[in-house]
């Protein structure tokens, strides 16, 4: 029995909702949702996935592909934002496609849901300050195993039995010899770098200390003074971190000498 969409949409909104059918299975619901230029947000129902007495509400990839235009979600920190917001609010993301699978009684509330989730998502190029932070770090990650794997990096290392709020961003270690490196985007970062290499002082922990800033100009007086007074290295910017790190490991960790004996055999 065909279903008749228009009807269950306006009869579940107690307003007239508008449908067409895009291609078999497929009707594109008008929602009464516009993004910021004004264009219709686009939600579909695809009879495709017609399961278990539910119905598939889509966008059918055009959110993604909106954003494309504007907004490449290109690193782990963005996809991890976008797999936020759409988990967030009840929804799924696979294949580039936002969905919610419901029940044809909860149809308008859903098309409605996935629309707000749309224009959430749409927006995400407003969320530059936190993807830049959370980018910081994945640099830093993936520069750090790509290119520093010979100092055999642990991530989140805890020098300090019972300690876990004194967490070391990397430990790089070679020779029985360890650098606590430190990636510092703000000044509670900064601060909490500082305490934590206090106290591992304190405790004896046999270290030296590098730490690489996002952008140093940013901090505060105080908080670079501090630094200054208990770090050994400090890379101003991750460019220079890039850049320099390989040379200051080399200068760091010097090849253990060893001493040839040469027996002279008479």
């Amino acid at each position: 029995m065909r279903i008749d969409y228009r009807e269950m949409l306006s009869e579940q909104s107690r307003f007239n909702i508008d449908i067409r059918l895009r291609r078999p299975g497929v009707v594109q619901v008008y929602v009464p949702m516009n993004h910021e230029d004004g264009d219709g947000i686009e939600v579909f129902v695809d009879e495709r996935y017609n399961i278990d007495g539910k119905i598939r509400v889509t966008d059918l990839g055009k959110t993604l592909m909106r954003l494309s235009y504007t907004f490449d979600v290109d690193s782990d920190s963005k996809r991890s934002i976008l797999n936020r917001i759409v988990e967030s609010n009840g929804a799924n993301i696979e294949d580039g496609e936002i969905f919610i699978d419901v029940d044809y009684g909860d149809l308008y509330a859903s098309a409605m849901q996935l629309a707000q989730i749309s224009a959430k998502v749409s927006s995400m190029r407003f969320h530059k300050r936190e993807i830049q932070q959370s980018d910081f770090f994945d640099v830093l990650k993936y520069f750090i195993l790509d290119n520093l794997s010979d100092y055999n990096p642990v991530s989140g290392h805890i020098p300090i039995f019972d300690r876990e709020e004194l967490e070391i961003d990397y430990k790089l270690s070679l020779n029985n010899h360890d650098l606590f490196l430190f990636g510092v985007n703000n000044s509670n970062k900064a601060r909490l770098t500082a305490i934590t290499i206090l106290e591992c002082q304190k405790q004896g922990v046999l270290f030296r200390s590098c730490v690489v800033h996002e952008d140093w100009d940013r901090l505060a007086k105080k908080d670079r003074s501090v630094l200054t007074n208990n770090v050994e290295k400090q890379f101003t910017s991750v460019e220079e971190f890039l850049k320099g790190a390989l040379p200051f490991m080399a200068r760091e960790f010097p090849p253990i000498k060893t001493n040839f004996v040469n027996n002279i055999h008479a």
